[in-house]
């Protein structure tokens, strides 16, 4: 079977290894950011709040995260496996918050929203020397969105998932040719690997 990687993922890969050429100490943590976006095993075990079980029971994770698409809805999986603290952010705001699965990008809030969240005065408490292992500040819903900025949950996580779910979103954004105001819903997969603690370093 041949994998598919987009447009979007093979200027992501270039890129990296651009960088990985001009930044020598870079160059660990861009080729495995590059490996983490690159096709993987079938996902198992995919998550929505539950206003949105009925609507995706008859979509499996392995179908959402080829197609980016559940019927009529785009979709971003968010893999649990390569953002294990990422997922963890997005599933507790679930539980307070279950209409968020559901989001609207609005590109033109999100550096207001990223003010707003609180990330923007957010104090790290992991700081390793390693880049990838730095913690930094993950927003949810994200701040490129209508539904993001003040309310969002943040939780510190690896520097390395922000960088994964960066090239995600962005991805998918152009995958689907979205422009503001487009609507899309974000769905957890790879389950069993989501987090069961804050990070710690």
């Amino acid at each position: 079977m041949k994998s598919k990687i987009g447009v979007p993922l093979v200027l992501l890969i270039v890129a990296g290894l651009y960088s990985a050429v001009e930044y020598p100490e870079e160059t660990s943590n861009a080729i495995e950011t590059i490996k983490e976006l690159l096709p993987d095993d079938a996902p198992v075990g995919m998550e929505v709040p539950p206003p949105y079980n009925d609507r995706y029971k008859t979509c499996t994770a392995a179908q959402v995260v080829n197609d980016k698409r559940c019927g009529d809805d785009k979709v971003l999986p968010i893999d649990a496996k390569k953002m294990p603290h990422i997922a963890r952010n997005i599933s507790l705001h679930w539980k307070q918050h279950p209409q968020t699965a559901a989001l609207t990008k609005a590109s033109y809030k999100q550096a207001q929203n990223y003010k707003d969240s609180g990330c923007a005065t957010f104090v790290r408490t992991v700081d390793p020397p390693e880049r990838g292992k730095k913690g930094s500040c993950d927003e949810f819903p994200f701040k490129s969105t209508e539904e993001g900025g003040a309310g969002s949950r943040i939780e510190e996580v690896p520097r390395r998932e922000q960088d994964i779910q960066g090239g995600v979103i962005g991805g998918f954004y152009s995958t689907h040719k979205m422009v503001d105001g487009d609507k899309y819903v974000v769905v957890l997969v790879n389950t069993a690997s989501i987090a069961p603690g804050p990070y710690k370093g």
